[in-house]
């Protein structure tokens, strides 16, 4: 492999490493505030709801109240 080529796929493997690892930490801090949260912990309860899921419903979803079944909610 050509010296410069090599250079660039190192660089590109470190912002990688980096990206990954702040990604990581994010990760952890959002697990950790949806665990905090009632309405999140419940939230997850459901299949193939996780963290990231069950925050973003809290945080964008109306109220339950306006709905009258969870079908009309999941529409």
């Amino acid at each position: 492999m050509p010296p410069l080529a090599s250079e660039i796929c190192c660089e590109m493997l470190a912002q990688i490493m980096h990206l990954s690892g702040r990604i990581n930490a994010m990760k952890k801090r959002i697990a950790a505030i949806a665990r905090e949260g009632e309405t999140s912990r419940c939230l997850q309860t459901l299949p193939g709801v996780g963290p990231i899921s069950a925050l973003a419903a809290k945080t964008f979803a109306p109220p339950i109240v306006h709905f009258k079944r969870g079908r009309n909610f999941a529409a």
